[in-house]
């Protein structure tokens, strides 16, 4: 049977997707042990570029197409998709679940760049919106990289101030107690001699007291330096650290004893890239996988600290946790589907992955 893309107005006004069950495709060469991939959901014209379930019924789809950043979800399986992409904005900057009763976003503005944090508790069906611009906001004027939300009233925001060659350079962290209505300034690191933007681009809860934020400093053209920034008392005192991390830390998946995983690239050399690991009680990240040469790492997700996930260039993997093996996945009609954005573990033996032209597959180990 062919595959087709039913699109259903339902009486809300909000469009279904509902891909029919196609038949199963085979990779031509299929690597052994792992069953041909079947294509559950087709996105029409969207690069995805994240997928995030919070069980296997519900999830979600984060891609974009040529205006903006698009938002389906699904609370069956997959079998339909509801667009929830909200109105005049341009793209996520961030997108993260709390669980199934609160979602939240920061998102860009098409007209003029203002930024917004957004939640919803009713999967991305209505949303609540702050303009982060707006002087009430407590952080207009800075430049935001990522925001964590604790519950749904406490959480923290990170971004910097654009330096200049009169100003210090200030990477700053800020906390809500309101649910994202008004923020206030909780830290700032400083550099006070010449002209070196501080990027924080990430920000994550690492254990129950315990959040990491990660960016980077740039010391001279096209050179940076990392910077982490922890606080092990839910964000009352921050520290900075300094661990022997690549230029730039992308952290990627937390489990639940909390051991991170993470992405790592050198700025020196934009064809270096790696996989680390920092276990619990460990001040340091291991190296466990560096990309071939001509090839970069684009995403991982780990399950249970046995089996991973990952993109690498335009394939993904799947591999024991110790990386010193990995299995290639073959995307049906490699030239017409796209390139690999994306994976998401539903268990060690069920899996999909997401491809710049919309299209989702799921795989089963044998």
């Amino acid at each position: 049977m062919k595959n087709k893309l039913i699109i259903l107005l339902a009486t809300t006004g909000v469009l279904l997707f509902s891909a029919c069950k196609p038949d199963p495709i085979v990779n031509g060469p299929t690597p052994s042990g792992i069953d041909g991939g079947v294509l559950v959901s087709t996105f029409a014209g969207i690069n995805i570029a994240d997928i995030k379930f919070i069980d296997k019924k519900t999830g979600f789809v984060i891609g974009s197409d040529s205006m903006a950043n698009r938002l389906y979800v699904t609370n069956d399986s997959m079998k339909t998709w509801q667009d929830h992409t909200l109105p005049n904005y341009t793209y996520f900057s961030a997108f993260k679940v709390l669980n199934k009763g609160y979602i939240y976003a920061l998102l860009t503005s098409k007209s003029n760049n203002e930024t917004f944090f957004c939640s919803s508790t009713d999967l991305g069906k209505n949303w609540q919106q702050y303009d982060l611009s707006k002087s009430e906001s407590g952080i207009e004027n800075i430049l935001i990289g990522d925001v964590l939300m604790l519950n749904e009233q406490e959480g923290f925001l990170i971004g910097y101030e654009q330096p200049t060659f009169q100003n210090d350079s200030l990477g700053l962290i800020f906390k809500t107690i309101n649910g994202g209505v008004s923020w206030n300034r909780v830290y700032a690191y400083k550099i006070s001699s010449g002209y070196h933007p501080i990027y924080l681009n990430d920000i994550i809860q690492t254990s129950a007291s315990s959040i990491l934020v990660a960016g980077r400093i740039l010391i001279d053209f096209n050179k940076y330096k990392n910077i982490l920034i922890e606080s092990v008392d839910n964000g009352i005192t921050w520290q900075e650290k300094r661990l022997n991390i690549p230029d730039f830390l992308k952290p990627e998946n937390i489990q639940t004893d909390g051991t991170i995983y993470a992405l790592g690239y050198s700025s020196e050399n934009y064809n270096l890239s790696y996989i680390l690991k920092k276990s619990p009680g460990n001040q340091l990240f291991d190296t466990l996988k560096i990309a071939d040469s001509g090839t970069v790492f684009m995403n991982i997700d780990v399950l249970n600290n046995n089996t991973a996930i990952y993109c690498k260039s335009s394939i993904a993997y799947i591999s024991t946790t110790d990386f010193k093996t990995e299995t290639p996945i073959l995307v049906p009609n490699a030239g017409l589907s796209g390139i690999v954005n994306t994976s998401w573990l539903f268990t060690e033996k069920d899996f999909i992955i997401g491809t710049s032209n919309g299209n989702l597959y799921r795989y089963k180990l044998k």
